[in-house]
């Protein structure tokens, strides 16, 4: 009675196992599929999900890569920034980008000092990629420009600068008084 127990529970266990492999492989065909389309905010969800269930480090570590990946996509700085930290830790990924991606969303979330040390140590690991010198050049000069700011002042002018992509302005005559620009406003 007593074997019989235990081989229904180990026959339930196994089925278990075998059903969440198989949700997990079809999760994660669903977020490559989502990454691939440009369809980043639900890929990221996905990805996330994935990378928690996740008992293998190695796996895990191409989830994270993707993660990070995804807030690149969707320009969220803060995100990717935390997301680029965690795969450029992780021994185990072989994303030779992590790391100059990371200095990158550190230069642009205005922490200079450590974009530069992360920059500096980007280019000694790929001599002939440029982008680590210009990651260091960048941060340089971002101190520079943030020491001694322009005399220009930016405004925002509302009738111009709406919630749809307005691009490409120019003047109509040398007089300046009407400006053409393209627009995908409805009007």
């Amino acid at each position: 009675m007593q074997k019989r127990f235990v081989r229904i529970v180990i026959l339930i266990l196994g089925v278990l196992v075998g059903y969440s492999c198989a949700s997990q492989k079809k999760m994660a065909k669903k977020a490559e599929l989502a990454f691939s389309n440009g369809e980043y905010f639900k890929a990221v969800d996905l990805y996330v999900q994935l990378a928690e269930d996740e008992q293998s480090k190695y796996i895990k570590s191409s989830y994270e890569s993707c993660i990070a990946e995804c807030y690149r996509h969707l320009n969220e700085s803060k995100k990717a920034e935390v997301a680029y930290k965690k795969v450029e830790k992780n021994k185990s990924t072989k994303d030779k980008t992590a790391r100059y991606w990371y200095g990158y969303f550190l230069l642009k979330n205005e922490k200079y000092e450590e974009a530069e040390k992360i920059f500096k140590a980007y280019k000694k690991a790929n001599p002939k990629d440029s982008r680590g010198a210009a990651g260091i050049e960048s941060c340089s000069l971002a101190v520079a420009y943030k020491e001694h700011p322009t005399r220009y002042i930016v405004e925002n002018v509302k009738a111009l600068n709406t919630k749809f992509n307005d691009f490409s302005p120019m003047y109509s005559d040398n007089t300046y008084d009407v400006v053409y620009f393209t627009s995908s406003r409805v009007e």
